[in-house]
């Protein structure tokens, strides 16, 4: 068959080989990457929405608007808008 023949030529040459195997290694540390961003990027979201709640709580508890900033790291107008919801 053609393709095996040409694959057999391909594994015969070192500069292919070493081109591919580079290019394995590349992808790999591209999907590592993807991997890593991905997950910082859902704590992040975790984090806010942790934050969203406990501003919510702490409404429903009355305390004032700048405490609960305060407490929840959010800016005034994030806490107004929240109770605004």
């Amino acid at each position: 068959m053609q393709i095996d023949d040409e694959i057999s030529y391909l594994k015969l040459d070192s500069k292919v080989r070493r081109e591919f195997m580079l290019l394995e290694a590349r992808l790999l540390d591209e999907r590592r990457e993807a991997k890593a961003e991905g997950k910082a990027e859902g704590l992040a979201e975790g984090k806010a929405k942790e934050k969203t709640a406990t501003a919510k709580r702490l409404l429903s508890m009355g305390l004032s608007v700048g405490d609960i900033a305060k407490a929840t790291s959010l800016s005034i107008e994030q806490v107004e808008a929240i109770k605004a919801e």
